[in-house]
């Protein structure tokens, strides 16, 4: 008897040291968040390596994700509520069911798509279309909050009202929050996701510290570090769907936070491009290019009709990258993509300007009429007609902060300069760039 009990004995202690071991050797995980991606859908850009896109973005969670992953997506799936606004929410949809993502935020700007989208794209997203700020319903049947491993993932809108608008019940963001903190497991690392700003996301974690992760929207980069309100972490992935975030959890505690850009060294996830060009031939056979308003202006001639008399200022325009910016889109098959063609070719949106490289070769790439406006008149009598005075001004239509953040104009001027450039006008705003010639 007495030999049987001291194995039983040393039989639940045996078993109560391997509980023990296993609870202090919890499984490790990875968090990912991405978003924010409000139509990037490609990389956008004239500097060089461009950075982004759902096709990298797939490409980089398959690598981040090994074993136990939680993938969230923090918003963004419409800025408008045009054909190809819903074709990129589609689009975007399929690209984060392929990257298995568990949740994704439900955003204020999402409204603009209209109950009957939106409900569409919840089907797509499988249950993974997240708010706890408005109210599920048979029409439009969100997810109140998602539960994976260790983690309880909330999403709230600061202004729900778009919603309100639309008929469906909604919280404030207050009330939000706190309905989501409330229905949290013992032991549940709580997660939130929000359209808001930092300020907002600064009062969210006042106001409930039991939260552990609050993901913010904000314009440009990522933070090189989470900000920390009490025991809150917030972070936001930054601008256009260039990064990622990655976590990792030890004992509770978020830790080894990394900001990734999505940068060349991502290739291409083979899934999410097919997708894509899917989605390129939707956009195409929509006819949306052709589709786009245009108005009356004088005709253009296209770049070919300047040779004649401007030999030198031509030879500097071919040997330019301007020379061949269709190409750079053919590439990629974004050729007929109203989002990119506009700073591709000359006066899309002028009845006499391009219409395809079939239909109007003369006019496609980025030509001497980009800049200087229709030449029809100037090229029949130059001196009746001067072409106008260009300057900084001409450049950055096109090379604005998001698509060229490196753009200077007295710096690239230099590789297409021409002249007499004071009888241009050209200026950059700051001092007048001297005649070289």
């Amino acid at each position: 008897m007495k030999a049987a009990a001291l194995f039983a004995a040393v039989g639940v202690l045996s078993a109560l040291v391997g509980f023990s071991s296993q609870k202090a050797s919890a499984p490790e995980w990875t968090v990912i968040i991405g978003g924010q991606t409000d139509g990037y859908l490609s990389p956008c850009g004239c500097t060089k390596p461009m950075s982004g896109g759902i096709r990298r973005r797939v490409s980089a969670i398959r690598q981040l994700a090994t074993g136990n992953a939680l993938i969230l997506d923090s918003g963004g799936l419409a800025v408008g509520a045009g054909p190809q606004d819903e074709m990129k929410a589609d689009a975007l949809a399929e690209a984060l069911v392929s990257a298995k993502a568990d949740a994704v935020l439900l955003s204020g700007a999402d409204a603009v798509l209209g109950v009957a989208n939106l409900s569409s794209l919840t089907t797509r997203l499988d249950g993974r279309l997240l708010s706890t700020s408005v109210t599920a319903s048979d029409r439009l049947p969100l997810v109140p909050s998602v539960a994976k491993g260790p983690f309880a993932v909330g999403g709230v809108l600061v202004n729900p009202s778009a919603f309100r608008a639309l008929g469906e019940t909604v919280r404030d963001p207050a009330e939000a929050a706190e309905a989501f903190v409330a229905e949290l497991s013992p032991g549940a690392v709580p997660v939130l996701l929000t359209d808001g700003g930092k300020d907002a996301a600064v009062d969210l974690a006042e106001k409930n510290p039991e939260l552990r992760l609050i993901v913010f929207r904000q314009t440009g980069e990522p933070l090189t570090a989470p900000i920390k309100v009490g025991k809150t972490l917030l972070v936001t992935v930054g601008e256009q769907g260039k990064h990622v975030l990655r976590f990792k959890l030890d004992a509770g505690a978020l830790t080894e936070y990394r900001a990734i850009r999505l940068g060349q060294e991502y290739d291409d996830d083979p899934k999410v491009a097919v997708i894509h060009q899917a989605y390129l031939r939707r956009v195409a056979d929509a006819g949306l290019l052709e589709a786009l308003p245009r108005t009356v202006t004088d005709r253009y001639v296209g770049s070919e009709a300047c040779l004649p008399c401007h030999t030198q200022e031509h030879a500097i325009w071919k040997g330019s990258r301007h020379s061949s910016a269709l190409a750079t889109l053919e590439a990629d098959g974004h050729q007929r993509d109203p989002d990119c063609v506009s700073c591709h070719v000359v006066g899309l949106d002028s009845e006499s300007g391009f219409r395809s490289r079939e239909k109007t070769p003369t006019l496609s790439d980025v030509g001497c009429e980009s800049c200087h406006g229709p030449g029809e008149r100037h090229s029949r009598e130059p001196k009746r007609f001067p072409f106008k005075k260009v300057g900084e001004d001409s450049c950055t239509g096109c090379h604005r902060g998001s698509t060229s953040p490196n753009f200077d104009f007295l710096t690239y001027w230099k590789k297409i300069q021409h002249g007499p450039v004071e009888n241009q006008g050209i200026s950059s705003g700051h001092e007048e760039i001297k005649k070289t010639r």
